[in-house]
């Protein structure tokens, strides 16, 4: 899935996106499994933990630029990392993406925040269009539907 969101040619992703993020996958087992990892004592799975952080921010921003009206099936999961990354950066796991996890993190809370006021506004939620110089979305030019 963090693939497909990061390909350029991605003309199925909303269609794909939109299989997964009002699920069980979603909502209870990504949590879980995210929640589970300050737990791990293999340092081999730790390793991988940066990177796995980082493609679940990605899946999370790609659900939030393309799929707005459902945010509120992204909080579970982002939640779970933002907790995570904390108990994990203060353990001193996450030696070496913390910068661009917390970036990401930084940036999908910006997005949530926004759809979020613009709902409690009742401004209409649109999909974003253009991508910054940080890989993030910043322009609510398209319709998501």
């Amino acid at each position: 899935l963090a693939k497909a969101c990061d390909c350029p040619m991605y003309s199925n992703l909303n269609r794909l996106l939109t299989s997964v993020v009002d699920t069980p996958l979603m909502n209870s087992a990504l949590p879980g499994f995210i929640y589970k990892m300050p737990a791990e004592k293999s340092e081999h799975v730790r390793e991988e933990f940066s990177a796995v952080l980082l493609k679940v921010l990605l899946i999370l921003l790609k659900c939030m630029e393309r799929l707005p009206s459902y945010y509120d099936s992204v909080l579970g999961p982002l939640g779970a990392v933002e907790v995570t990354f904390g108990q994990l950066r203060d353990n001193n796991i996450l030696n070496d993406k913390c910068d661009d996890i917390l970036s990401k993190l930084t940036v999908l809370k910006g997005r949530r925040d926004d759809i979020m006021e613009r709902e409690r506004t009742g401004a209409r939620v649109k999909a974003t269009s253009k991508t910054a110089t940080d890989g993030s979305s910043t322009d609510d030019d398209k319709d998501s539907g």
